[in-house]
């Protein structure tokens, strides 16, 4: 038998296996009288450890799960079952096995099901470093040769494309010869050469094994020309470097208005006195994020330029992993109800016909601000089913926007269950598995091993939405804080990117105030009273430990931040040394209800504006309502250096989207 045959029939023997395993537990439970009971649950996003609670409050039986399913949420809209049924059917949704216990019975994930989501998540962090991979060894490279021969290398080669047609492949700089499928945005493949670019090769050209490892972990590193906490040094010819690549930066025409800006970047050159250059490995995007900044005398502001680092970006490279050919997927795909047995099973050819006299849902979630319509997770879209076709359906729920970038009505008119199945399973962006089994609907996602590594603690987001529910904004920071400080990388970049999480408040605060929030999170409570009462927290008053984490989050938001480091403004009063300065004040803000994405305004006039252009570019016979709150700002500023200091400040009122 061929080698390629016998992989496919062992992927095939090991999803009977998992379905016939899967039966048994549900035949087993049946086989408990009380479990014979009928049940009724009906919630659109319950966590696993409060359903089975509810179900053994109905049925009397001690139901409870294992420490790894404890986080998970399900949708249950379930009348009249037996509960062995239903409990069945959650072992299955989530790839768990029921075992008999001394008082009752609890649910674990199956050895396999932990072997495939780990094999899945190592599979997709293979193909995002695959380019970072490629892009790292370049500029190591490149960075051994001399850099005023790079620089004219590259000069040379940016003249030319500046008066020719740019190449449909990419040559790299090790010789590969790759087809660009998309916009190449700059920095393209000649990055290099570009400053922060070279000493990054130079500066993990002498990295330890420690440091490597931490690199590969997404840890952010500082190396500079002058002493910093934490800092590596960079070479004592980073100044003439700097002054031979700013002939990269030199325009290439020869009017007035180039010729002034050749001077003024020479200018800025030969007055440079210190170089900072911060840098992480961005795994989402498979590259390096970079940042320096050139501090200069008698200015307020650094010069300081911002990239995502990438000599490889936008290319055919094909990935190490196809993830659809796992067989964990493939087992899944074979497990939805095939075309065939739709066109056998009554129920899912009835058609859907909707109460006109009630309205369609209104998300109670925040508003993305990339997208044009409401929020609503799947959970939305399959309790309206539920209200429509009497069939009980179970579901794993996550708290990712299902409509992230296009609009999915609730109802499309003559459509069947099937028919609404295919399209709401099916948007382009999302997709989920669904299966007919009997009178059941069963609804896995299909993109689940990631979210469920990447899903919040439930209970610490309910705790959050509660506080703003209640107002009380002052206890939102160490609410905030207590989320930050477990925040794993993987859910920071899903938090960050549009639609990534259904919230019930903003999360603007995610993209430049998670590393304060996160430090303060490592504080005890009277370290927190100590900061906000004095103003000020000392680095040199703090353990060790934190002393390591308050320098490494203030890298962090500053790697996070292009072009927003600054130097001591005239006036500002001077830092008692390295540190964190807090405050807390309250405010009196604007909020305008029944705008998409709530903001906040300082005036009432602004306010106004912003309904008086919605209106205009919106419905005009929209209502808008003008809200007066006083919120509660956190005032924070790092200090790691008299010339690098970092204010910003966090609002602790989120607006409530079902307001």
């Amino acid at each position: 038998m061929a080698k390629g045959t016998t992989w496919l029939l062992a992927i095939a023997l090991t999803g009977i296996l998992a379905v016939a395993a899967w039966s048994q537990q549900t035949s087993s439970l049946a086989e408990e009288e009380a479990l014979r009971r009928l049940v009724t649950v009906q919630n659109k996003m319950i966590l696993l450890p409060d359903l089975l609670r509810e179900v053994g409050k109905q049925t009397g039986v001690t139901l409870t799960c294992g420490r790894e399913l404890a986080n998970d949420k399900l949708t249950v809209f379930v009348k009249g079952k037996p509960a062995a049924e239903l409990l069945g059917h959650v072992a299955t949704i989530l790839m768990g096995e029921w075992r008999k216990t001394k008082d009752g019975y609890m649910l674990v994930q199956t050895a396999q099901a932990r072997k495939w989501e780990e094999e899945l998540l190592a599979w997709e962090r293979e193909n995002h470093l695959q380019d970072a991979r490629k892009t790292v060894e370049t500029y190591m490279k490149q960075s051994q040769r001399d850099y005023a021969e790079l620089v004219r290398e590259v000069r040379q080669q940016r003249e030319a494309r500046e008066s020719g047609k740019p190449p449909d492949v990419l040559a790299t700089p090790g010789g590969e010869q790759i087809r660009v499928v998309g916009p190449v945005r700059g920095p393209g493949e000649d990055d290099y050469a570009d400053l922060h670019n070279y000493l990054l090769g130079r500066v993990l050209n002498s990295f330890t094994p420690t440091q490597w490892q931490a690199f590969w972990q997404g840890e952010t590193f500082v190396a500079a020309t002058f002493d910093l906490p934490g800092a590596l040094r960079l070479p004592p010819e980073t100044l003439q470097w700097l002054r031979e690549g700013v002939q990269l930066e030199l325009p290439f025409e020869d009017d007035q208005v180039a010729q002034l800006e050749r001077r003024r970047l020479l200018s800025e050159a030969e007055s440079t006195q210190q170089v900072l250059l911060l840098f992480a490995l961005d795994e989402e995007a498979g590259s390096v994020r970079t940042l320096i900044a050139r501090f200069m005398p008698s200015i307020p502001l650094t010069r300081t330029f911002g990239s995502v680092g990438g000599a490889v970006i936008h290319t055919d490279r094909k990935p190490l992993h196809r993830l659809d050919e796992h067989p964990c997927l493939k087992h899944w795909a074979q497990w939805q109800t095939p075309v065939d047995k739709v066109a056998s099973t009554k129920w899912l050819k009835t058609e859907i016909i909707p109460d006109k006299n009630k309205p369609e849902p209104v998300s109670e979630y925040h508003g993305v601000s990339l997208s044009r319509q409401s929020p609503f997770t799947l959970a939305e879209y399959l309790q309206w089913l539920s209200e429509q076709v009497s069939v009980p359906i179970v579901a794993d729920a996550y708290r990712t926007v299902w409509n992230q970038y296009e609009r999915i009505p609730f109802h499309v008119a003559g459509e069947t269950v099937a028919d609404w199945l295919k399209r709401v399973m099916d948007s382009g962006v999302h997709k989920a598995w669904w299966r007919a089994e009997g009178d059941w609907l069963l609804v896995k996602h299909s993109d689940f091993w990631r979210l469920r590594h990447t899903e919040l603690p439930e209970n610490t987001l309910r705790q959050i939405e509660r506080r703003i529910a209640q107002e009380q904004f002052a206890a939102l920071l160490d609410d905030y804080a207590a989320l930050a400080a477990t925040m794993t990388k993987a859910q920071q970049r899903r938090m960050e990117s549009p639609g990534g999480y259904a919230l019930r408040f903003a999360t603007h605060f995610v993209f430049k105030d998670l590393p304060f929030l996160r430090f303060w999170g490592t504080l005890n409570r009277a370290q927190k009273t100590a900061a906000l009462r004095d103003g000020f927290l000392s680095l040199e008053r703090l353990p060790r430990s934190q002393q390591q984490s308050l320098v490494r989050c203030a890298l962090e938001a500053m790697l996070g931040w292009f072009g927003t480091t600054v130097m001591p403004f005239e006036g500002m009063a001077e830092p008692p040394g390295a540190g964190l300065s807090v405050s807390l004040v309250t405010a009196r803000r604007y909020e305008v209800l029944g705008i998409r994405s709530a903001t906040n305004f300082a005036t009432r006039e602004e306010a106004e504006q912003v309904i008086e252009h919605s209106r205009r570019f919106g419905d005009p016979n929209k209502e808008y309502r003008i809200v007066e709150r006083e919120m509660v700002e956190c005032h924070y500023e790092w200090v790691l250096h008299p010339q690098l200091r970092l204010r910003s400040r966090l609002i602790l009122t989120p607006l409530l989207a079902s307001e």
